[in-house]
């Protein structure tokens, strides 16, 4: 391995060490996982998409709500990139997040969900389909029926 690999996978892992402890430590730490790895060309996918995954995370935990959805549209522009259990298990963990950490701001918990819905719809149905399942959910639990629909 080269130099510039070292340093974005090292820089990764020391991320994923402190993302409980130090959330925004590790968030920064991720965005320059994200830099390496765009001065790198395209080799590097997997960094870049999972580091993309943890920001979205990190940022529903720390409410910073911009940041949040600017990278999950990023994340999302790499769907066909990543093998499909791959998209699963980022596309389920960033909604968990999102319920769990956004659970008083259904504003923002839709937005998330419908920008999800539109990319997988035309990509992968059945990812999309619980995606509805658990949208759903959060409406019913709301008590919102018209979006319901």
């Amino acid at each position: 391995m080269q130099g510039p690999e070292i340093e974005l996978q090292n820089t990764f892992f020391i991320a994923e060490d402190i993302k409980r402890e130090k959330p925004k430590e590790a968030l920064e730490m991720y965005e320059n996982v994200i830099l390496l790895s765009e001065s790198m060309g395209d080799e590097e996918v997997k960094f870049r998409f999972q580091s993309l995954k943890n920001i979205v995370v990190l940022s529903a935990r720390l409410h910073l709500l911009d940041k949040m959805i600017s990278n999950q549209r990023l994340l999302l522009k790499m769907v066909s990139k990543v093998a499909r259990e791959d998209l699963s298990d980022a596309v389920n963990e960033v909604l968990d997040a999102v319920a769990h950490h956004l659970a008083s701001q259904p504003e923002s918990q839709s937005q998330i969900y419908k920008m999800t819905l539109d990319i997988l719809r035309t990509n992968i149905e059945r990812l999309w389909f619980t995606t509805c399942l658990r949208l759903a959910k959060i409406y019913i639990d709301q008590k919102n029926y018209d979006q319901l629909d």
